[in-house]
């Protein structure tokens, strides 16, 4: 690879790997390209049941996470898929980003004491138990733990109770504050996933004035930091309603957002298309295109998953040693990964 100051510039030169993201964690460094071709999806989903729109079944659910299990995708984040950062997915790997709008019905139940949704919550060992029968209990049977979280985001907006339990407790109205089930659960997912903000009221985005968005954007962050959750740094959006051709006014509404340290990275829209990596510089990082999965599309989506030319991931190991061999046991490799060796200071 000839001799460079920075062996991680020289093994992407190398592989003729044009401004990769490098990731390193000690003795190991990770690369891969940010864009290439064929299309990434970026699916969406609302509520749990029966109905043909908006809502899917939970068993349909299931089946779509073994499927990707079963064939070599790797769900990553939305934050990771606007910054073209693809270090966490193995070479060969399909990526595929998964969220939810709206903290809805059947997305994150507690079991409760009484058979009404409302009533109490049952508790063990002093935490609330998870229900069987909601979303993030079917996320944490089969995605696996990154970076110490789950790679799915909750898209957050306040216009009725959140995920619909109240735990026996008062009805505060929106946008829904000091509840206690309220608390525990963003909580919860604030650790073990992400939030990404879909606005406070969830009006049609397209009829209300920069200004009112402007203050929608804010409200979410106001909500979460009532509740304890401190607020700072890259954050997503998703589009509520979805808004057709983004006008370049509220494009720049987004792109400049800045409230107490809190920025916008990018923004979700329904365009009913999977989209092309977004350095691909065929990708408006405010208007990057996702799918609504439901029970009257399902199929559908399963299809286009099968069909489509999926981005398939690109992705190099250096591993650095004075010695060799060591032991790798606490680093991310896999046999599919290309795999280079430094020995050496």
């Amino acid at each position: 690879m000839g001799e460079m100051e920075n062996p991680e510039d020289a093994l992407a030169q190398y592989l003729d790997w044009d401004n990769p993201v490098i990731r390193n964690e000690g003795k190991i460094s990770y690369l891969a390209p940010r864009t290439g071709d064929g299309y990434i999806p970026v699916l969406a989903f609302h509520r749990i049941g029966d109905d043909p729109h908006l809502e899917l079944t939970l068993e349909r659910f299931e089946s779509l996470l073994i499927f990707f299990n079963d064939n070599r995708f790797h769900v990553m984040t939305d934050l990771q898929l606007i910054e073209g950062d693809f270090t966490f997915a193995v070479n060969g790997s399909f990526p595929v980003v998964l969220g939810c709008d709206d903290s809805s019905s059947g997305v994150f139940y507690y079991q409760t004491v009484k058979a009404l949704k409302n009533s109490s919550f049952v508790m063990e060992n002093g935490d609330y138990v998870i229900s069987d029968d909601c979303m993030v209990y079917v996320l944490e049977k089969y995605l696996p733990l990154e970076q110490g979280r789950r790679n799915f985001t909750f898209y957050l907006t306040f216009d009725a109770i959140p995920f619909r339990q109240t735990g026996g407790g008062f009805n505060p109205g929106p946008p829904y504050l000091a509840m206690p089930a309220v608390q525990s659960k963003l909580v919860y997912l604030n650790r073990n996933f992400y939030l990404g903000n879909h606005t406070l009221h969830h009006y049609v985005t397209e009829v209300v004035s920069e200004l009112e968005y402007l203050f929608e954007l804010i409200g979410y962050y106001d909500v979460l930091n009532s509740y304890g959750i401190q607020t700072e740094g890259k954050s997503t959006l998703a589009y509520s309603y979805g808004i057709g051709d983004i006008t370049p006014e509220r494009q720049l509404t987004v792109k400049n957002f800045n409230y107490g340290g809190n920025t916008i990275a990018g923004a979700f829209d329904y365009n009913n298309e999977f989209t092309k990596p977004v350095d691909s510089g065929e990708v408006n990082r405010y208007d990057i295109s996702r799918i609504g999965v439901d029970n009257g599309n399902f199929e559908e989506v399963l299809k286009r998953l099968k069909e489509t030319e999926l981005y398939r991931n690109r992705r190099a190991v250096l591993v650095k040693s004075p010695e060799y061999p060591f032991d790798l046991s606490d680093y991310d490799i896999n046999e599919n990964d290309q795999n280079y060796i430094l020995i050496g200071d």
